[in-house]
């Protein structure tokens, strides 16, 4: 949707900046590449990432940089026509956009790391804000579009406090004038930069209800052409096809979609349904719509999952469309990368004591995934007791702990000095791994068999009847707790 971040990258433009360097060798180059210098930074890695998936959001790397001693880097990125980058670093969520064959000199703020108690708290988002250049070239695609996002949020602004308070209804046509005055005689030569002022002011119609989504639909998807890179036009559609599943399905033609999927399984069947909607066209848009009611119903009790899997293996399969085999992939892998019974996202990280940690290598054992902070008190007291937990269900037991401490030397002391004796691991260089396992409090645990494949996800903590849980499973798997095994030595 519009974002309203851009007070924030008013306040402090004079601090960011993003500017593009050229030359005749570069300009007859492919290649596109990040650089600068940043002190406060310095050996901090830095991943550079695109939102893939379109429907999902799925981040995919296309760079990854560990800064010098003085902070010094230079990042090669791989990315095709322009495209929104993001990159986390402390309490900051940055991004800017680049162009294929452009080198860009970044500059980041003074480092402000992430307070403990926003990390323990899964609502609090990173600081949002836009990169921008340092005024080479007013045109530049980067640099419009953080222009056109400030003039649009303030349009917005001046009018959403009589909106709230006398109920007024936005005039959006008068908004978008307003917007357009501003920027006149730039010129919008850049495609990228025009689509995106197209559906930013769509946005702007659905946020304020100006226009109905069938409105929308035909105005500004029905046979025109899918601009996957473009962020502006993914809000849209993600927008105006929520739930659509849903929605059509209450219609008198759309009743037949629950039948085409539940009862079915039939690709064809769906498409037959759908097609009785002449918004839908072309085939390629109706495809699209189709990938995004199923990752929408997978989330939801409509639908059965196994129904869903398998009408999107079969469009996967059966789709001329190659980015739409790439968005089907990206939904199974999301839908799929926790449940029970589906191989865990990997991790093979370098433990505390300079070893490397492969889960995949624990197998044959239960495995106890923990994902922690050292300065949490809960997770202090959960370490405690997985102590005693090992005392007497190690045979069979692995603990591997993932620490996402923002002071790594700090965590590593205290985990030293305590003598814990099974795995721990600090994720400063893999980060993602949060996201892959969606965690949003600290402790947070996953529970895997002995092959490997996620048992129970997440599963309840030592403070929480773990033991019990572990007994049952042992108990089923023919393994005793060592207790037990004492107490059949004395008896015997």
């Amino acid at each position: 949707m519009i974002s309203l971040q851009c007070r924030v990258i008013g306040c402090i433009a004079g601090i960011f900046f993003l500017s593009v360097m050229w030359s005749s060798a570069l300009a007859q180059s492919t290649l596109t590449a990040v650089y600068g210098r940043a002190p406060d930074y310095a050996n901090q890695t830095i991943v550079f990432r695109q939102q893939v998936g379109f429907v999902t959001d799925a981040q995919l790397e296309i760079g990854r940089v560990t800064l010098g001693r003085d902070g010094d880097f230079y990042c090669p990125l791989k990315v095709q026509g322009t495209q929104k980058v993001t990159c986390e670093v402390g309490a900051y969520l940055l991004y800017f956009y680049i162009t294929q064959g452009q080198r860009y000199e970044l500059g980041f703020p003074p480092y402000r790391p992430m307070q403990d108690q926003d990390r323990l708290n899964p609502y609090q988002p990173r600081m949002e804000v836009q990169l921008r250049p340092r005024g080479v070239d007013s045109l530049l695609v980067n640099d419009m579009i953080a222009r056109y996002d400030y003039a649009l949020a303030a349009a917005l602004d001046s009018v959403m406090m009589g909106v709230t308070v006398q109920r007024q209804r936005v005039n959006a046509d008068s908004l978008v004038t307003a917007v357009r005055k501003r920027f006149a005689g730039a010129k919008y030569e850049d495609p990228f930069f025009r689509e995106y002022i197209r559906y930013q002011e769509g946005n702007l119609f659905y946020v304020t209800q100006t226009k109905y989504v069938q409105q929308l639909s035909d105005e500004y998807f029905k046979n025109r052409p899918i601009l996957y890179d473009n962020p502006a036009y993914r809000d849209l559609f993600n927008a105006v096809y929520m739930k659509y599943f849903q929605f059509h399905g209450r219609t008198r033609e759309g009743r037949q979609i629950y039948k085409a999927i539940t009862q079915d399984r039939s690709l064809s069947g769906l498409a037959r349904v759908l097609r009785q909607n002449d918004n839908l066209q072309p085939d390629a848009l109706m495809e699209l719509v189709m990938l995004k009611g199923i990752h929408d119903e997978f989330f939801d009790v409509n639908f059965s999952r196994e129904s869903l899997s398998v009408v999107l293996d079969s469009l996967s399969s059966h789709t001329d469309v190659a980015e739409h085999a790439y968005i089907a992939s990206y939904i199974r892998e999301k839908v799929t990368r926790l449940l029970p019974g589906f191989a865990p996202y990997p991790v093979r990280i370098t433990d505390v004591r300079g070893q490397l940690l492969d889960i995949k290598q624990l197998r044959g054992k239960l495995t106890l995934l923990m994902f922690a902070i050292t300065t949490s008190y809960t997770c202090i007291e959960d370490f405690t007791l997985l102590r005693k937990l090992l005392l007497s269900y190690g045979e069979h037991l692995e603990v591997v702990t993932l620490c996402a401490d923002e002071n790594t030397e700090s965590a590593v002391k205290f985990i030293e000095s305590q003598g814990y004796d099974w795995h721990f691991a600090m994720l400063e260089e893999q980060k993602e791994l949060l996201e892959h396992y969606d965690v949003r409090a600290f402790p947070t645990y996953y529970l895997l068999d002995e092959r490997g494949l996620l048992l129970y996800s997440p599963v309840r903590s030592p403070r929480e009847g773990l033991e019990s849980l572990l007994f049952q499973l042992f108990r089923q798997r023919g393994w005793r707790p060592k207790e037990l095994q004492n107490q059949n030595r004395r008896i015997k």
